[in-house]
This record gives C-alpha cells, structure tokens and sequence, in this order.
C-alpha cells in the first residue's frame, strides 16, 4: 500500500485503484459485514449438525434403526472421517467448528444405527 497525500487520505492500493473518504467508509462496512457474515456462518456450523439429534431420537424412541440404510449411514460417515484432518487444521472458524461438531453428532448416529440394528438382525423387517 502506497500513501499519496496523506493530508487529504488518498490511498493508492494496486488492485482497486485510487480510495478516497467515502470509499473507506464502503470499505468498513464491508469488513462489519463480513463479520456479521462470520458469526451467521457459525451459528449456522453449530445449528446444521443438530439435525442428527431427531435421528438419533427417533432410532431410539422406536429401538429399531431399520428404515435408515447401514451404507448411507457408513458413506456419510467415512466421507465426515476423511474430511475431518481437513477441519482439524484450518485457520477458519466456521469450517472447523462445523467439521468437528457433524463428526461427532454423527458418529453418535452411526453408533445409535448400529446399537438398534443389531438388535433387529435376523429378524427382518416388521
């Protein structure tokens, strides 16, 4: 970043060109927003994966996981375990917090599926 005429705040940036006053008060409230931005995106990444909870619950409510497909259950959960390093080492917020919290909410479906279905194996469906 260049400073030209600091008396008057003309920033010279290379890739936007010339800003002036009013374009750093647009530029402020870009970053209040993408704060805003922020903070909805974590609510959003600890609220998505509390979905699993009505699974969860109605598995064992019912004590029978038959109607859920033991491989979708499995693929999701793989596809969670191979995503998870990815989750465990970003800087950003809001992908940790979402990676982490769906890897654990889900591996409590996956062990809750698994629970109720080997109660019901061999017996078929009802």
């Amino acid at each position: 970043m260049k400073i030209k005429n600091p008396v008057s705040r003309v920033f010279y940036f290379q890739s936007i060109g010339t800003v002036d006053n009013g374009t750093l008060g647009q530029l402020r409230k870009m970053l209040v927003d993408d704060q805003m931005i922020m903070k909805i995106g974590l609510i959003a990444a600890i609220v998505l994966p509390l979905w699993n909870v009505p699974l969860i619950v109605r598995m064992a409510k019912r004590k029978s996981s038959q109607d859920i497909s033991l491989f979708w259950v499995f693929g999701v959960w793989f596809s969670l375990l191979a995503m998870l390093p990815s989750g465990l080492v970003s800087q950003d917020v809001v992908w940790k917090t979402f990676n982490i919290t769906n890897f654990v909410l889900f591996t409590c479906v996956v062990i809750t599926a698994c629970i109720y279905r080997k109660k019901d194996w061999g017996r078929g469906p009802k």
